[in-house]
């Protein structure tokens, strides 16, 4: 316990900083966000709606394949009973899952399991 007159009371509770040591505001001390941050704020929480989150997944995946047609089209020709065509499959699908749940999330695929 602290003494009085040293940043905390008598109760030993540090008004001055938070448990890792840091300054805690309250919320009233905090500048209100313009309305341009309040729609901006808006804005990516309906991008990120998860529904909207699968849609964006989905709209990647149909990317990375109409790339894969234009770019490799010999790789996007292959059957999908093939090695070829399952390992093209795979990689693809493994990748758009890698970049929906990174960019998407925030999260590693370790972190999203």
């Amino acid at each position: 316990m602290g003494e009085p007159g040293n940043g905390q009371e008598a109760h030993g509770v540090d008004l001055a900083a938070g448990e890792g040591g840091s300054t805690v505001m309250h919320p009233d001390h905090l500048p209100t966000p313009t309305a341009a941050q309040r729609t901006s704020d808006l804005l990516v929480r309906i991008a990120l709606f998860p529904l909207l989150r699968l849609v964006w997944t989905l709209l990647l995946l149909g990317g990375v394949f109409w790339a894969l047609s234009r770019f490799a089209p010999s790789v996007f020709q292959l059957p999908n009973v093939s090695i070829g065509g399952a390992v093209r499959n795979a990689l693809v699908a493994l990748m758009v899952l890698w970049v929906s749940v990174r960019a998407l999330e925030g999260k590693t695929l370790g972190q999203a399991v």
